[in-house]
């Protein structure tokens, strides 16, 4: 191999290198627990931490939800996050047992939110001895 071409070759090596060592890196759902939640609680709510809840309008009111949580039904957030979701904040998701909380989670990562955590139900809030309110 002439001079020429193992330089060549060693470059292409060293772009290729770069390339890899660049990209962003993929973004995944994180799993957190209503005690990290909690913590965080009232002080962080707002434009940069949103609490996502994912369950129907009837859960929300009848079944309790987290003191100024966002609700956006799972059948409706793709139509709606990117109106309604700021994608440079933290979101937390939960739904009632953790099936469609992951779902939601998944989708947001797969849209381009880099940092989505899934809390999984508010069960798991509420056994946890934290507290919900009521209505909508």
């Amino acid at each position: 191999m002439s001079r020429k071409n193992l330089w060549a070759a060693a470059l292409l090596v060293l772009a290729a290198a770069l390339f890899v060592a660049c990209a962003p890196a993929e973004a995944e759902v994180q799993q957190v627990t209503p005690q990290a939640v909690a913590e965080r609680l009232p002080d962080d709510l707002g434009e940069n931490l949103i609490v996502l809840d994912v369950r129907s309008p009837e859960e929300w009111a009848q079944d309790g939800h987290i003191e100024g949580a966002t609700l956006i039904p799972l059948p409706e957030l793709k139509a709606r996050a990117a109106d309604e979701l700021p994608r440079d904040a933290e979101i937390v998701v939960y739904c009632r047992t953790g099936n469609r909380s992951a779902q939601a989670a998944a989708y947001l990562v797969e849209a381009g939110y880099t940092s989505v955590s899934d809390m999984g139900g508010i069960q798991d809030w509420i056994a946890a001895g934290y507290e919900v309110v009521y209505g909508p």
